[in-house]
């Protein structure tokens, strides 16, 4: 599917992925629930009636040398541990960091998340001169066996929303080479207003060969495909999130003479609450408003700052099925 979408050169050696340890709520899992042979952890052969948490170690490994001889810089890779379960309709997908065509990770998951089977899998990316990922190589999958199918299945809980994208920009679908404003920007995916009065505005770029395409709300016909739409979403999330952020805390001031905290009043507010309080929880957004004006002015710690709230941000932009149901809609009726 992904090389109908974007036709290039790809991965000619294998995505291994290798399951080497799992935990149930902390403690080691016999050696034989991973039968390696056929792929599939054998969560179900433990009988253990109750459980919270599983998690799963896992090792990736790819011929780095045949991307280096094609002039490609493992810099520009990007490695995705993917986790689906079709019973309760759970997606989610975790990016890995490289070193030398290898990589190592732990995928956690609630039983509560999860019923009958999943499956584990990876998919290797790289991004294009049009800043687009291409998939150049997908992992043969891990099924796990969580429970007979004749066991009544566990209804997902519905998560507290923290606020979804489209919550507080208003996203819309452009071709930047005739939009007055954004000629400038012609070759690039988005842009983000942060002038709007009402809220931010998201700009997406039609004008880019395939790009709606990719966005679209059509359900993934494949893992692969998945796994690129779940990483350009997460992308345009921080991005959008951070200008956000930044113009927002840009409105925080302190009055010299008397002291007096000054927050804006619009939607930056509303962005200011939501990210002070993820970033510390502990303490009223104003305290947190007013260190971050501080350190600002004076210059010592705002670097920190500022990833911190990378951080929050992260924490911020949900990669599961609830948040990416929400943005598999964006812009699609602008």
């Amino acid at each position: 599917m992904s090389q109908m979408i974007f036709p290039f050169e790809r991965l000619f050696g294998d995505l291994v992925v290798n399951i080497t340890a799992v935990r149930i709520d902390g403690q080691a899992a016999p050696d034989d629930v991973i039968d390696r042979e056929s792929r599939t952890l054998l969560i179900q052969a433990l009988k253990r009636e109750t459980w919270a948490v599983a998690d799963i170690d896992v090792e990736v490994e790819f011929p780095i040398q045949e991307l280096l001889n094609r002039g490609v810089p493992e810099s520009g890779l990007s490695l995705l541990l993917q986790f689906e379960c079709d019973a309760t309709d759970l997606r989610a997908t975790e990016r890995l960091a490289l070193r030398e065509g290898k990589a190592q990770g732990t995928l956690s998951f609630s039983r509560d998340l999860v019923a009958e089977r999943a499956r584990v899998a990876c998919v290797l990316c790289a991004t294009g001169t049009d800043r687009i990922p291409r998939i150049l190589k997908e992992s043969r999958p891990w099924n796990s066996r969580i429970q007979e199918a004749s066991e009544p299945t566990r209804e997902r809980p519905r998560r507290r929303s923290r606020g979804s994208l489209t919550d507080f920009f208003d996203v819309r679908w452009r071709d930047f080479l005739v939009e007055d404003g954004l000629k400038p920007i012609a070759k690039e995916l988005y842009f983000v207003d942060v002038d709007s009065p009402d809220r931010p505005r998201l700009y997406l770029n039609e004008g880019i060969d395939k790009y709606r395409t990719l966005l679209s709300e059509k359900r993934a016909t494949s893992l692969e495909e998945q796994a690129l739409r779940d990483l350009e979403y997460r992308r345009l999330a921080l991005g959008a999130w951070f200008a956000a952020v930044i113009h927002a805390l840009n409105s925080v001031q302190v009055e010299e003479d008397s002291g007096d905290l000054l927050l804006p009043e619009d939607w930056r507010r509303d962005v200011l609450k939501l990210m002070l309080e993820q970033l510390r929880p502990q303490q009223p957004m104003e305290v947190t408003a007013r260190e971050i004006a501080r350190a600002r002015s004076d210059g010592d710690g705002y670097g920190t700052t500022l990833g911190e709230l990378q951080v929050a941000i992260n924490q911020i932009v949900d990669t599961t099925a609830v948040m990416r149901r929400s943005l598999m809609t964006m812009g699609q009726e602008n």
